[in-house]
């Protein structure tokens, strides 16, 4: 089984707690949304090299990912609020999608059902 973890970082530099969440659940899998402050390097050297930051083509400051070496992850779709992911672990495949979503305070419910309608089509 697959252990994801998807955190919402508020754009705040939390390395620390990155490293220790990620080592004491066992997580396979870790995304990010405003992610900007964040030192992937120094999470990945904390962890002993055992992860990898996936990169898609572009920086996109919405989502990010970091995953186990052991795992092949490769990016099928990357848009502004979202990516899609191919996800094998040598047991099993996985498609994951990694959202973040327009907020409800500064923006409309069209925006929203937008990039939903966006994501579903994708």
């Amino acid at each position: 089984m697959l252990n994801v973890l998807f955190w919402n970082l508020r754009r705040n530099s939390i390395e620390d707690y990155i490293v220790e969440c990620i080592a004491e659940n066992d997580i396979d899998v870790a995304v990010f949304a405003e992610y900007e402050n964040i030192d992937f390097l120094s999470i990945e050297n904390k962890l002993g090299k055992m992860y990898k930051r996936i990169s898609g083509v572009r920086a996109d400051k919405k989502v990010s990912m970091i995953a186990r070496k052991t795992i092949n992850i490769t990016v099928r779709q990357q848009q502004h609020r979202y990516n899609i992911y191919s996800i094998k672990t040598g047991v099993k495949d996985y498609v994951l999608a990694a959202v973040h979503l327009e907020d409800r305070r500064n923006y409309k419910t069209a925006d929203r059902n937008a990039t939903i309608q966006r994501l579903v089509g994708d």
